[in-house]
């Protein structure tokens, strides 16, 4: 006979031995751990840097993290929020600012 378990083999775990561990929780305490898991996860997903350019007709462009200048092209590459890179003429902008 084999050590492994056989294809027709029907294994059951014991109910009870399984749930006793969980019943002593009480609802709000799961309800409350819940939500701090929430506040935390939130938290940690806009931390993010935005960053703001300004370009001189007036157009902003936000992006995800700073903007970097590439002075082989004359262009700054940034990321915008749909996770796609971008490109924009450096003489064309005004201003970058980490917006707030």
């Amino acid at each position: 006979m084999s050590r492994f378990a056989q294809p027709n083999t029907v294994y059951h775990i014991e109910r009870d031995s399984f749930f006793d561990c969980h019943t002593n929780l009480h609802p709000m305490s799961t309800v409350r751990s819940l939500l701090a898991t929430a506040a935390v996860l939130l938290t940690s997903c806009g931390s993010s840097d935005t960053w703001r350019i300004s370009l001189k007709d007036g157009r902003q462009f936000l992006c995800d993290g700073e903007p970097e200048y590439q002075e082989k092209t004359g262009y700054y590459r940034y990321r915008t929020f749909q996770e796609r890179d971008a490109l924009i003429r450096a003489d064309e902008v005004v201003q970058i600012e980490q917006d707030s």
